[in-house]
């Protein structure tokens, strides 16, 4: 988790380059974003694992 600010930057810099990428946002902090969070992250590293595609909503 870091700044949404500086978040947004990277994810518009890698898809300008064509990467793809999955951005989520969650309301509240790190103590409120993360619980949020932790199902999404775990299903995004199974499927990696997995073979899956990294999906991209650019």
């Amino acid at each position: 988790m870091i700044p949404a600010e500086t978040g947004q930057d990277t994810r518009r810099a890698y898809c300008d380059a064509g990467t793809a990428t999955q951005w989520t946002s969650y309301a509240g902090d790190h103590l409120l974003g993360a619980p949020q969070a932790i199902g999404d992250s775990v299903n995004w590293l199974t499927d990696r694992f997995a073979g899956k595609p990294m999906p991209g909503n650019r």
